[in-house]
């Protein structure tokens, strides 16, 4: 779970490698700022052509009361810059996610020199909001 930096607009979060994993320890980012921002964790993963499946498991953090918002997971992945994948994952209405493992499949049309794994939220409230990420897998072939 080593080498991912904040991503996004990142005033008022954080990120950290938490003990809440699946197994133990696993990517933590939580915080609270600006309704509409995005902000969460991103990775350069490497470079590859053809079929990118991502695989990954997450839980989202939706409390009942006032201190926590229900919460939402995108999981994106960049090309050299380019988006070739931004999708919701889970958008939490009134309930904690608990762990749950999740694949994502892109087309990568040409051979890109860099690959960004990105996994953020979109800020719903005021209110603190978090997610955790663990087991995360790229492979790519043709």
């Amino acid at each position: 779970m080593s080498g991912w930096a904040l991503w996004g607009e990142s005033n008022g979060f954080s990120i950290e490698i938490d003990s809440h994993g699946k197994p133990a320890p696993c990517l933590h980012v939580y915080g609270s700022g600006r309704t509409g921002a995005a902000v969460g964790a991103a990775k350069e993963v490497g470079q590859a052509a053809g079929s990118a499946i991502i695989v990954f498991d997450f839980s989202v953090l939706a409390r009942k009361d006032d201190r926590a918002f229900p919460g939402n997971l995108w999981v994106r992945l960049d090309a050299d810059g380019a988006t070739v994948l931004d999708e919701l994952a889970y958008d939490a209405k009134s309930a904690a996610s608990g762990w749950k493992s999740s694949q994502l499949r892109a087309s990568l049309n040409q051979a890109p020199q860099r690959l960004t794994l990105i996994f953020y939220m979109v800020v719903e409230s005021t209110k603190n909001q978090e997610f955790w990420v663990d087991n995360v897998g790229l492979a790519v072939g043709s």
